[in-house]
């Protein structure tokens, strides 16, 4: 690729998404070096930056995920402050939780980016800064709602191993990691007495939300994870070490996620368990695990098939599955032998139940 054929941003965009492997990584590094080259196009640069959202979402291949978001973030901090301030975090909250670490540090950068202009009336509380109510109450507003969201997926992806870490740069690569290092400019940006008082304000929400609060948009029946609802819990999640290939998985760390049915409703009896690494959450399989008899599953689906289906752990064909299935099955089975896990299980599945009541 010639990099000199490329005359603006939408030049060298249209080759990160349109190029080859090699000429996207270059186009997606060249776009630091045209920024300072060609600084003046700022019309250009905030189109660009109005449809990263939406022109992520149909990419597919992982490497030019990493090419076009890393190019995003070299731009973000010209992104137009006159449009709505948070209208890009959505996307971020997402790109923070992506298994890929270069997107989930592009995410980091972004995230910092878009915290300067939202912070300056807390770091300079004088004169214009603070003359505009209706810009104070908006930003307060968003930082509000961010500060509260990091929390509940710092919860959701903490680790009681990352209590032994001092230090975040300490902490093991991962979203958690990465959600602390933006929690950590919050609190450099806006003091601990301000992020304390929105804590004060949101308790009975944050109170509300961990309880019983789900998802506005669910279909009806979708399964949830228990520490959706309670991520206070997540220290006693399964956690399996394989210290060899075991049940056809590479050594290494395994947990297993529990699901629930949102459906108060019914009472299926049943769990679906995403089987993830510990190091990178990526779930790898879903088994399903039915604990009661078979004459109970005859009476709740009135199908002898289906029944037959939901007695003990199964593949579940409505889960998550890359090619591990059967031996995510073997995975499973055997921490079914604990008597004392199903019995958490069993436990579980009330506790939730009643949550959504």
């Amino acid at each position: 690729m010639k990099i000199k054929v490329m005359q603006t941003f939408t030049d060298i965009f249209n080759t990160i998404l349109t190029g080859d492997k090699e000429s996207s990584k270059k186009a997606s590094k060249y776009v630091r070096v045209f920024l300072y080259k060609k600084s003046d196009n700022f019309k250009e640069i905030q189109d660009i930056l109005e449809m990263s959202d939406l022109v992520y979402r149909g990419i597919i291949e992982e490497w030019r995920q990493v090419n076009f978001v890393v190019a995003i973030s070299v731009l973000y901090f010209l992104q137009n402050k006159d449009a709505k301030q948070d209208f890009q975090f959505p996307w971020l909250f997402f790109l923070i939780k992506h298994k890929n670490g270069i997107i989930r540090h592009s995410a980091v950068r972004m995230f910092r980016h878009q915290l300067g202009p939202l912070t300056v009336h807390i770091r300079c509380p004088y004169g214009e800064f603070i003359s505009n109510k209706f810009i104070v109450d908006r930003n307060n507003k968003i930082l509000s709602d961010m500060y509260i969201e990091l929390l509940f997926l710092a919860n959701t992806f903490s680790n009681p191993m990352y209590a032994k870490y001092k230090y975040i740069d300490s902490i093991p690569v991962g979203p958690y990691k990465s959600i602390q290092l933006v929690l950590a400019t919050m609190h450099e940006y806006c003091g601990e007495k301000y992020l304390k008082q929105i804590i004060i304000n949101n308790k009975n929400y944050m109170t509300e939300h961990k309880k019983n609060k789900l998802p506005s948009d669910l279909p009806k029946g979708a399964f949830v994870s228990y520490f959706y609802l309670f991520p206070e819990d997540i220290k006693e999640q399964r956690k399996i070490m394989l210290l060899q290939d075991t049940f056809g998985l590479s050594k290494g760390a395994y947990i297993l996620i529990e699901n629930y049915c949102t459906d108060y409703a019914c009472d299926c009896r049943k769990v679906m368990i995403n089987v993830a690494k510990k190091d990178t959450n990526e779930i790898i399989g879903t088994i399903g695990f039915g604990w009661e008899s078979l004459e109970y599953y005859v009476d709740w689906a009135r199908d002898d098939a289906l029944a037959k289906e939901m007695i003990g752990a199964y593949i579940e064909m409505g889960g998550i599955q890359t090619g591990l299935q059967n031996q995510c099955l073997e995975l499973v089975n055997n921490s079914l032998r604990d008597k004392n896990y199903i019995e958490r299980i069993k436990g579980r599945y009330v506790k939730f139940k009643d949550a959504i009541k």
